[in-house]
């Protein structure tokens, strides 16, 4: 009988330890490789040891970027960053982090190029020299335009002209290596006067749009250079249609056809005089019109002073001192439900353009002027063309005003050029 037991308690023994592969969910596993960084073309080789200290690489599963590889080596045909981890019976290792770098191969040419090929005068171009092994070669090799070498590889231009630029770079066998070369242009810079845009969405039957109009005055006080368009919409005399280009509730006024006027607009009158501060925009307008008749004739000019693509222009007719009451839920303008015989300023009568802008074609390079034509009847509803003003609006492919003027008719505009 003891002899029995002792049997029995050996080979429960045996059962037990058998039954512990080293690598269960109840232990850790811990990765790591031979390198941790390489040259493309050179293997890495991964090890997998249990909380046993036990090698358990081969029954293990290893994964770089995600993606399972097969056995315990790896050897990419790309430079970069590798993230490699290691499963087994659902515990999963530390991560490891490989690093592949160009193959080391010598430098027996080299490659420039640029981040654009065109600036301003006092913009910077930013040059790479790459070699043709991959490496990026850009501090220690000498930029040269027109055969002057420059100092660094983000370089200021400092005058207008156009340059053949190639970069040299000596490598470890002392040879001098030459890249391809590149034509790079640097223009002058126009810069024109600043002014600020403001769209205000609004109605003779909104309660809530003096408050736009208190805050617009309060911008006026501070700066001459705003212009106001006031877009009528709903059950108002002035009613003008201006889809697409639409809001959800009134008032709303839009600062230079970007972001909304904050709330309460009378508070932030900083946020719309601060437009018209800062860099001074690179394109100028300016009008010539007159009336014959009841046509209006009007050239729109805008000058480019700086090589520009992908813009549009809108055109607004607008009309001042348009007398009506005014519904009121503000304390402004003395208040009252109703300001009677409230003036009325900068109404939108027409658009001639599409809402949302026409195309600016042909060149529009620095120094070069557009000008786009209009002979058209002002419209039957405009009470005295003596109170007419034009607004021209030229925007960006995103939409956002770069530079907006306004004219009485009769006037000849000369461009708004600042030193």
């Amino acid at each position: 009988m003891k002899i029995f037991k002792l049997f029995l308690l050996l080979t429960v023994g045996l059962f037990i330890s058998c039954g512990d592969d080293g690598g269960g969910s109840s232990g850790t596993l811990t990765l790591s490789a031979d390198f941790t960084t390489r040259f493309v073309g050179e293997t890495t080789t991964f090890t997998v040891m249990n909380s046993d200290d036990e090698n358990v690489t081969s029954s293990s599963s290893i994964t770089v970027n995600g993606n399972a590889i097969t056995g315990n080596t790896f050897s990419p045909t790309s430079a970069g960053s590798y993230s490699v981890v290691a499963t087994k019976n659902g515990v999963t290792s530390n991560t490891v982090i490989v690093t592949y770098n160009p193959a080391s191969i010598p430098v027996t040419s080299i490659t420039l190029s640029s981040n654009k090929t065109s600036a301003g005068v006092g913009e910077n171009i930013i040059f790479s020299v790459i070699g043709n092994n991959g490496a990026n070669l850009s501090p220690q090799s000498t930029i040269n335009f027109n055969g002057t070498a420059q100092t660094g590889f983000n370089i200021i231009m400092t005058a207008a002209g156009t340059f053949n630029v190639t970069a040299t770079y000596v490598n470890s066998q002392n040879v001098t290596l030459t890249s391809n070369a590149l034509v790079v242009n640097a223009v002058e810079i126009i810069k024109f006067n600043k002014r600020v845009l403001i769209e205000d969405f609004t109605g003779t039957w909104c309660g809530w749009c003096p408050r736009v109009s208190h805050a617009i005055n309060l911008v006026k006080a501070q700066t001459n250079d705003v212009e106001i368009v006031a877009i009528h919409q709903g059950n108002d005399p002035y009613n003008i249609s201006t889809s697409p280009y639409s809001v959800s509730g009134y008032p709303t006024a839009k600062l230079n056809r970007g972001n909304e006027w904050t709330y309460p607009e009378p508070e932030n009158v900083a946020e719309a005089v601060n437009l018209t501060t800062g860099t001074n925009p690179k394109l100028g307008l300016a009008m010539n019109s007159s009336l014959s008749g009841n046509t209006l004739n009007l050239d729109v000019k805008v000058k480019f002073g700086y090589n520009f693509n992908n813009l549009k222009l809108i055109v607004y007719v607008l009309e001042d001192g348009l007398i009506y009451n005014q519904t009121n839920y503000t304390s402004y303008f003395g208040g009252g439900s109703t300001i009677a015989n409230f003036q009325h300023d900068h109404v939108l009568r027409s658009v001639l353009t599409n809402i949302m802008g026409d195309n600016i074609t042909g060149s529009t390079n620095s120094g070069e002027t557009y000008t786009r034509n209009f002979s058209v009847n002002l419209p039957s509803s405009i009470s005295n063309s003596n109170n007419v003003t034009v607004t021209a609006v030229v925007v960006d492919n995103l939409g956002k005003a770069v530079n907006v003027r306004t004219t009485d008719l009769g006037v000849n505009q000369a461009f708004e050029v600042e030193d």
